[in-house]
């Protein structure tokens, strides 16, 4: 079953993102995990002027919300990776993609979190995912958080 409580947290923070125009103050940039900063610890306030150039995206939302270091990958192959503060990576084997750790943290099969982790979702279908799983559902469903409409298939028993 997915996070409830982290996707809804996640949600309360972008929302309000969702409104304004891109620049210093928006955090919320779905085009990459994350931006601005080497390192992310999971006490940082992202409104305090340190961080004025600091984006993450949904999936960078969840590690961050879920108590993960995040830090970019210092061999630069994978990507920005995450781990629990009592638990940092000993060997290169070890690290865990930031991708990962917040599909783990909201407890999404790995369809719906390559779907909703996508560079190219929309805000608007992002936060309509995260009010789906908010609201306890076990998957995402792709086509209503991309607004469209499935209309059942027509029988014969519907002319009745």
């Amino acid at each position: 079953m997915p996070n409830i409580e982290l996707a809804a947290g996640i949600r309360a923070r972008i929302v309000p993102e969702t409104h304004m125009p891109s620049g210093p103050a928006r955090r919320f940039y779905q085009g990459a995990w994350m931006g601005g900063v080497d390192t992310l610890y999971p006490d940082a306030d992202l409104t305090a002027p340190v961080h004025r150039h600091t984006t993450l995206d949904v999936a960078g939302y969840a590690a961050h919300l879920s108590g993960h270091v995040i830090t970019v990958d210092t061999h630069g192959t994978v990507g920005p990776i995450a781990y629990l503060p009592d638990n940092p990576p000993r060997t290169r084997a070890d690290e865990v993609r930031l991708d990962e750790a917040a599909r783990r943290a909201l407890d999404l099969n790995r369809p719906d979190a390559s779907w909703l982790f996508a560079s190219s979702r929309a805000d608007g279908q992002v936060l309509a995912a995260l009010a789906q799983l908010a609201d306890g559902a076990d998957r995402i469903d792709r086509a209503a958080a991309e607004g469209r409409i499935i209309w059942p298939e027509h029988t014969d028993a519907d002319d009745a």
